[in-house]
């Protein structure tokens, strides 16, 4: 599911405040992903965590696997391990599986073609 992040004035990074209100996972739940290594936000010195729009990517997956898939955390954990995986050997089908790849170079370039893609399919 891609968010459709509106202003592309919109900042880079959000706070896990932040980012719970935009996918609407608890912030204790986002802790609890970062603690199962699903989820690896970024760190500023004072150690805030910090989301970036791939990350919130990633939340609306890991909340569609667990919800609507029925997943357990171990399992996400191996799913999405999977998709990196099929996106390093095969780009093109993680691309068309919306899988983001996980560099964070090759992220932002993916997040500009998604927007892209959403436009064209206008």
């Amino acid at each position: 599911m891609a968010y459709n992040f509106g202003n592309p004035d919109e900042k880079e990074f959000f706070t896990i405040k932040e980012a719970a209100e935009k996918t609407g996972v608890p912030a204790y739940s986002l802790r609890n992903w970062e603690k199962n290594d699903i989820l690896k936000p970024l760190r500023k010195n004072s150690k805030q965590r910090l989301y970036s729009k791939a990350d919130i990517e990633r939340i609306f997956a890991i909340k569609q696997l667990l919800n609507k898939k029925y997943m357990s955390l171990k399992g996400v954990k191996k799913e999405l391990s999977d998709r990196q995986k099929m996106s390093r050997v095969n780009p093109e089908l993680a691309i068309k599986e919306g899988n983001p790849p996980d560099n964070k170079l090759l992220k932002e370039i993916w997040y500009d073609l998604t927007k892209v893609f959403e436009i064209l399919k206008q």
